[in-house]
């Protein structure tokens, strides 16, 4: 199995924990990268199966997709800047970059762009918790992707909805239509579908 950071900090262990108690002898190895290597791998029959971001190009017919969440782009702030207009935070407030070079750092950078901000820039990190976790100790705020986060950091931090319309990035399952672990990928994807439901 393969998952970026978030997913595999939030979503997977309580995945494949349901999965054990209903199918104790099942064996993973777990692995977690960007999702461009995932899809890589998932590609080359590397890895079964995958959670990951939908890339921006079009899926080969030999690969399968299940959304599991839409993520829309959200401003993280301290608690106590939460009553604050989103874009003058951004202007004012020390800033947190997502890195540039992961699929969601592409869209905040182009998110800066398009609402003409430059920020006062104090740190570029590729890990969402750990940004998340920076942003609940004060140390600025960051423009992310809102996806799901353990409640140890989400509970300290606020979510603001920015002033101009963002495309929401999917994530989701990813996997190869005829792998011979078929079976098993099917109760994988049916296990995180049931658990993102219960979970909103």
């Amino acid at each position: 199995l393969g998952a970026i950071n978030t997913a595999a900090e939030s979503l997977v262990p309580d995945i494949v924990s349901e999965l054990f108690k209903t199918y104790p002898n099942i064996h993973c190895h777990i692995k977690s990268a960007l999702s461009l290597q995932l899809f890589s791998e998932v590609q080359h029959d590397e890895l079964d199966v995958a959670i990951c971001l939908h890339p921006e190009f079009g899926l080969p017919k030999t690969l399968a997709w299940q959304t599991l969440r839409e993520e829309r782009m959200v401003l993280f702030v301290p608690k106590e800047l939460s009553a604050h207009e989103p874009h003058e935070l951004l202007k004012t407030q020390p800033f947190i970059r997502f890195d540039r070079k992961q699929w969601g750092g592409q869209q905040v950078e182009h998110y800066l762009r398009k609402a003409n901000i430059v920020p006062r820039e104090r740190l570029e990190i590729s890990h969402l918790t750990v940004i998340v976790a920076l942003v609940s100790r004060g140390v600025g705020v960051a423009l992310a992707p809102d996806t799901a986060l353990p409640s140890s950091v989400s509970n300290k931090i606020a979510r603001l909805t920015l002033p101009l319309a963002t495309k929401p990035r999917q994530l989701g399952i990813l996997w190869q239509r005829a792998s011979s672990h078929g079976k098993l990928i099917d109760l994988f994807v049916r296990q995180a579908m049931t658990l993102c439901q219960a979970s909103g």
